[in-house]
């Protein structure tokens, strides 16, 4: 199914990492259109396209924010590597995904 496709291609070609991904970008892809994709997320997985991508790119941050032979990179790294355009957009979707900041996520991890 298209939903199944749409979940593959976002775990297998990491396409979230991708600053400035569009939904038509994936929509192209699968060879399917927004509309298509759009009711997936939305209906299907009850999320924003936003969101959608957000929580993949947060579960990507917190990889490697386990990996302590990244310990000495700061957080515009992390949020780089994580495909967000913005340290302000990473901060504002982990907390939201999370419930704390990457930095207490990381600190605790290292107590």
């Amino acid at each position: 199914s298209l939903k199944n496709r749409l979940i593959s291609l976002m775990e297998k070609k990491e396409l979230y990492r991708q600053q400035d991904l569009r939904i038509t970008d994936i929509a192209n892809k699968l060879k399917s259109n927004r509309t298509y994709i759009s009711q997936i997320i939305n209906n299907d997985l009850n999320c924003s396209f936003s969101d959608f991508v957000n929580r993949y790119r947060v579960n990507y941050a917190k990889k490697l924010l386990q990996n302590s032979e990244l310990n000495n990179y700061n957080m515009e790294y992390f949020s780089e590597q994580s495909g967000f355009a913005s340290l302000n957009s990473f901060l504002r979707a982990f907390k939201k995904e999370e419930g704390i900041t990457p930095g207490k996520y990381k600190e605790e991890l290292n107590q």
